[in-house]
């Protein structure tokens, strides 16, 4: 399945559901600009999170902390959360885990890493571990049910209640839902936006109108699957020609992948789909 046809089928799927993008500022803050979810009338619906968390065995004992803290959100305002693990530590870390399955107002699923990513494992030599870190949060859109999830890092704790209202606005004419984020200027890690703008030949795309904060970040699945989409057509212009044993999304994927941080090679998830 390619990622075009995982973007369709997210349309079809929620029917009644359209995506624009707009851009709007305030006093404080910068509201997410891609993409904004319109619900006609009759689809409305409540809406709910999904959580992302990539995870090693290193640090579950940090994990089990965060996870006890997010027992304080009401039910219904996460549908559910997904833990990446390496493929290796996967039953290791389920049992550890096993028991806030029950405590936790929401599905808790294990998801292994290398399932997410087209190649196989005996050919991520020179996939940097951050690179396999920061695609998985772009990369988990593929399983993402819900019109948002918020993306966390092990050493995060939930200090005040969850509360979707201060998250997602709705306009009550439009039906139009935003999705906040914290705005950090370009200009505090100027390579990474630069790395961004050059693997997805946005050269159009002015650095100065750019700026997105780090993890915790709350994202739309609609929109990663289209950043994915459009960084994959933007390095085919680098891969025809080339042949071999491995397929085109394959070699597409190590392009991207491999050498992070070498030369220009810079990028991190969050640059690609503030980008995009």
């Amino acid at each position: 399945t390619t990622l075009s046809s995982l973007c369709r089928e997210r349309g079809t799927r929620q029917r009644g559901t359209h995506w624009v993008s707009l851009m709007v500022k305030t006093s404080q803050r910068k509201l997410s600009s891609t993409p904004y979810t319109i619900r006609s009338e009759e689809s409305a619906v409540e809406m709910s999170l999904s959580l992302v968390l990539p995870l090693t065995l290193t640090d579950v004992s940090r994990a089990s902390i965060l996870l006890e803290s997010l027992q304080k959100i009401p039910r219904g305002v996460v549908s559910a959360m997904f833990i990446i693990v390496p493929d290796g530590e996967v039953i290791i870390i389920g049992r550890l885990l096993e028991g806030f399955r029950s405590l936790l107002p929401f599905s808790l699923t294990l998801v292994e890493e290398s399932s997410l990513f087209v190649r196989p494992q005996q050919r991520w030599q020179r996939q940097h571990p951050y690179a396999t870190q920061m695609a998985i949060k772009l990369l988990i859109a593929r399983v993402i049910e819900t019109d948002f999830y918020l993306t966390l890092d092990a050493d995060h704790y939930l200090l005040h209640p969850l509360d979707l209202s201060t998250l997602l606005r709705q306009h009550p004419d439009t039906l139009v839902t935003q999705a906040v984020y914290h705005y950090e200027e370009y200009t505090v890690h100027e390579r990474w936006w630069e790395g961004s703008r050059r693997l997805l030949k946005a050269d159009d795309v002015s650095l100065a109108s750019l700026g997105f904060g780090v993890t915790p970040a709350l994202l739309s699945p609609w929109a990663s699957l289209m950043t994915l989409t459009l960084l994959f057509d933007a390095l085919s212009e680098e891969v025809r020609g080339v042949s071999g044993e491995e397929g085109v999304e394959e070699v597409l994927e190590g392009v991207w992948l491999d050498g992070l941080g070498e030369g220009n090679h810079i990028w991190t998830e969050y640059t690609l789909y503030r980008t995009a």
